[in-house]
C-alpha cells in the first residue's frame, strides 16, 4: 500500500511506501513519479533546517527502488527530504491506524 504525502515547501504530492525495516531517519519514496531533485529532495544533507519548514518536520533520507539493478528490490538513496514527524512514525509502523 502506498501513501501520498504532502511536502512540506513546496506543498508537492509525493507518494511513499510504508516500510518498517528503513532506520527511523530514512523512508522509501515511490519511484515512479517524477522528483524534484535538488528543489524538494536535497542532494546533500542540509546544515540547518530552512526557517519555512514547520517545527514538527523531521529530516529524512530518502529512498527508492532500483528498477535498473540487479536486483530491483534494491533500495537506493536519492536524496534529503523535510517531512511531518508524524508521517514518518505511521510510514515505520503502518499497523497502528489509518493516515488516510
Amino acid at each position: 500500500m502506498a501513501v501520498e504525502v504532502i511536502n512540506a515547501e513546496e506543498q508537492d504530492n509525493y507518494t511513499y511506501i510504508p516500510n518498517p525495516f528503513l532506520d527511523r531517519d530514512a523512508v522509501e519514496i515511490d519511484a515512479n513519479q517524477q522528483l524534484m531533485l535538488g528543489e524538494d529532495i536535497y542532494l546533500s544533507k542540509p546544515a540547518r533546517k530552512p526557517k519555512d519548514v514547520p517545527a514538527n518536520y523531521v529530516l529524512v533520507e530518502v529512498y527508492a527502488r532500483c528498477a535498473h539493478c540487479t536486483y530491483q528490490q534494491e533500495l537506493v538513496f536519492v536524496g534529503w527530504q523535510y517531512l511531518d514527524d508524524s508521517w514518518v512514525s505511521w510510514l515505520h509502523h503502518p499497523h497502528q491506524g489509518s493516515r488516510l
